[in-house]
């Protein structure tokens, strides 16, 4: 699992390095403001992470998961 992370972190950092300048900066600036005001885009937290696995929406996913990882 940390070795899933690892990977997928370090893939999300190649994706970002090779962003145009401006693209960067907008992240950065998303992300200097989520850390102000955590109440938009990125609020992750276990309560509102919680409240959206709960969603009989994503039952598929999980569903799914289990189909592909019996």
């Amino acid at each position: 699992m940390d070795a899933t992370i690892r990977d997928t972190a370090r893939s999300l950092w190649v994706i970002y390095q090779q962003m145009p300048d401006a693209i960067q900066a907008e992240f950065k600036r998303l992300l200097e403001h989520e850390e102000e005001d955590a109440t938009g885009w990125m609020r992750l937290t276990e309560e509102t992470l919680r409240d959206d696995w709960e969603e009989p929406e994503n039952d598929v996913w999980d569903e799914f998961y289990l189909k592909q990882n019996g």
